[in-house]
C-alpha cells in the first residue's frame, strides 16, 4: 500500500498467486478436464448441536447465485452437504466451492472442516488419493493457517488438499467476514465465466468489491484473506452448445434465402 496515497494498494496493478513449493507445482499437473467446467457446491448452512457450530446464514442464497455462471453444477446445501457427499462428489467435478466452518492455528491443534453431520481433520486428506478435480475454494475461516513446520512450511487445510493433488485452491489467511466472502466469491464466478485466469479473476472481484462497497469493507481485513495457491487455470463454465446451434441455424436460413433469390433471378419472363 502507498502510504502517500491511503486508497492505493498493490492489487490496482497486480494479481497475486502463491505456492507451497516447486516440487507440489510440478506435481499437481492439470490433467485433461472436461470439456465445460462441472461446479461442486456445499453449503451445510445448519450443523447438529454436537458439532457447536453457528449456522451459516445467507450461504445457501450465495451458492444458489454463483451456480448460475455454470451449465454443469451439483449443490448440497443444509442436511444434504454431509462428509460422504463431499468424498463421493469431490473427484467428479472441476471445480469445487465450500462455504462452511474450519478451526486451525499455528500452535499444532489439528486443522479441521466442519460438514453438516461430522467434521474432518487435516490428517484424513491423505486418504483421498491424487484427485481429479482442479480448483477448490475453500471460504471459511482460517483454511490457510496451521503449524509452521520446519522445512516443511505450514500444514494447513489448504496444504492437505494440495498434497491430495487438487493443483489450484483460493484459501483464507483469517477469520473471514460473511458478507464479503459471499459478495468476493459471487463476483470471481462472474468474472471466471468470462474466460479469465483464476489469478485476475480474484484480483477484478477483489477490486470490484472495493468500488460497491464503501466504510468499513475497505480495510484488508474484509477482502485480503483470500489468496490463491498453486497454477492459475481458465475455465469454460459454460456450454455453449445452444449458441453454436444458433449460428449455424441462421447460416442456414440466410443461405436458402440467398439461393431462393438467385433462383428468382434466373427465371425468364
Amino acid at each position: 500500500k502507498d502510504i502517500e496515497n491511503p486508497g492505493s494498494f498493490l492489487l490496482n496493478d497486480h494479481a497475486f498467486s502463491y505456492t507451497y513449493s516447486a516440487g507440489i507445482l510440478l506435481k499437481n499437473k492439470k490433467r485433461n478436464s472436461r470439456q465445460t467446467a462441472s461446479l461442486l457446491g456445499i453449503a451445510p448452512v445448519d450443523y447438529q448441536p454436537y458439532l457447536q457450530m453457528t449456522p451459516l446464514m445467507g450461504s445457501d442464497r450465495s451458492l444458489n447465485r454463483l451456480k448460475e455462471n455454470f451449465s454443469s453444477s451439483q449443490l448440497y446445501i443444509g442436511g444434504q452437504a454431509t462428509k460422504k457427499q463431499f468424498l463421493n462428489q469431490l473427484s467428479q467435478n472441476d471445480i469445487v466451492q465450500l462455504y462452511s466452518h474450519a478451526t486451525a492455528d499455528d500452535n499444532g491443534t489439528e486443522p479441521t472442516l466442519y460438514f453438516a453431520d461430522s467434521l474432518m481433520l487435516l490428517s484424513e486428506l491423505k486418504m483421498l488419493g491424487n484427485l481429479d478435480t482442479q480448483l477448490i475454494i475453500l471460504s471459511a475461516c482460517n483454511t490457510a493457517v496451521g503449524k509452521n513446520v520446519p522445512g516443511e512450511g505450514v500444514f494447513s487445510l489448504a496444504r492437505g488438499f494440495a498434497a491430495a493433488g487438487i493443483p489450484s485452491s483460493i484459501t483464507s489467511l483469517w477469520a473471514i467476514d460473511n458478507h464479503a466472502t459471499f459478495r468476493l466469491s459471487e463476483k470471481f464466478y462472474e468474472i471466471l465465466a468470462q474466460n479469465k485466469p483464476t489469478d485476475i479473476a480474484l484480483q477484478e472481484a477483489k477490486l470490484l468489491f472495493l468500488q460497491e462497497n464503501p466504510g468499513r469493507y475497505q480495510l484488508p481485513y474484509f477482502w485480503a484473506d483470500k489468496v490463491l495457491v498453486g497454477k492459475t487455470f481458465t475455465f469454460n463454465l459454460r456450454n455453449h452448445y445452444w449458441a453454436y446451434l444458433g449460428v449455424i441455424i441462421f447460416a442456414i436460413l440466410l443461405i436458402e434465402v440467398l439461393v431462393y433469390h438467385q433462383k428468382k433471378k434466373e427465371i425468364p419472363f
